[in-house]
């Protein structure tokens, strides 16, 4: 088996106000950010506390409170519908929620796994990494709408490596192998021991590196389910699971497995959900299956990454997952 369960995770801590160098926002039921961070006093200026039992809640950006639906040009029908299925007091940040430029010592990391980012040659976090990272650590559950190369896998990632406790297990879905490569790849840079659960590769080896007790696992959900199966994957003492590229899984079909697969973790988990967009059916599947979630956005819905250069290789398929690789 892959993990062996180890208890019921302790509550979360009592709400606390939090300040962060990028991001001031006084919240009567919002945890503290940050291990070790002393309290702050509720913020005087250009703040105010958030009545959540209003019907008209809603946060965008520096703590602004706005009518539910106001405040944005770029509100669309499908904003509109995704607002529908969120519940009513989850917290909304915008991609104008930072006005300074935080390190990632500044995200409240554990110093081991900040050591680890720096081996790996990184000092200043992406905007969703350094919106989603702080909220992350706290256990909060995360909807995280970003474009795809903005550094989402860190996003989520680091927070895993930091949260993770001895005998839990983290759980990362993504749509195809090639991406799942990916991230396994990130995590083991991190240190941590993985399991890789992909189409097209041998199931032997994944069973093997199953029993081995990954601290992640990451996978599509086919093969995953492949393995619940036979009884080779339990998922039991996951933790902490992470929907990568929620709208794509949903296009190719996903949405049942995913469902199956979260019905076999703990309800007690944390859940990190990104996409690049966020329409009705993704609002529903984190109305069903997150639990008060914060939901981050840092670019128009649906638009394109214009740093994201991309090529077209034409290969033989025997040689494919060599080339990415």
């Amino acid at each position: 088996m892959a993990c062996k369960r180890s208890g019921v995770r302790a509550p979360l801590p009592p709400p606390r106000n939090i300040t962060l160098p990028f991001l001031t926002l006084y919240d009567e039921r919002f945890p503290r950010l940050g291990k070790g961070r002393t309290e702050q006093t509720p913020p005087t200026r250009g703040l105010r506390t958030v009545d959540r039992e209003s019907p008209s809640y809603f946060c965008s950006g520096f703590g602004l409170v706005l009518p539910r639906g106001a405040g944005s040009n770029n509100m669309t029908n499908q904003d509109t519908a995704a607002e529908a299925f969120m519940p009513n007091d989850a917290l909304t940040m915008g991609a104008d929620a930072t006005n300074t430029t935080p390190t990632f010592g500044d995200l409240g990391l554990p110093e081991y796994v900040k050591s680890q980012v720096d081996d790996m040659g990184f000092t200043i976090p992406t905007l969703i990494q350094a919106q989603a990272i702080p909220v992350a650590l706290e256990g909060r559950d995360v909807v995280g709408i970003a474009q795809t190369g903005t550094g989402k896998t860190l996003a989520f990632a680091l927070p895993m490596a930091s949260r993770l406790g001895r005998g839990e297990c983290g759980l990362v879905l993504a749509p195809t192998r090639e991406l799942a490569a990916q991230i396994e790849e990130d995590f083991r840079k991190l240190g941590a021991r993985t399991a890789l659960l992909i189409g097209g590769a041998p199931m032997g080896k994944q069973m093997q590196q199953l029993r081995n007790r990954p601290d992640v696992i990451i996978a599509t959900p086919g093969r995953l389910e492949d393995h619940m199966m036979q009884r080779t994957a339990d998922l039991r003492n996951v933790t902490i699971a992470v929907l990568d590229e929620a709208d794509r899984m949903l296009d190719m079909g996903f949405a049942p497995a995913i469902r199956r697969i979260l019905e076999k973790t703990p309800k007690e988990r944390q859940t990190l959900l990104f996409s690049a967009t966020m329409p009705k059916e993704i609002a529903e599947l984190a109305a069903g299956y997150l639990n008060n979630p914060v939901r981050i956005e840092v670019a128009v819905q649906g638009s394109a990454n214009a740093d994201v250069a991309q090529e077209l290789i034409m290969l033989p398929q025997e040689q494919k997952h060599a080339m990415v690789e």
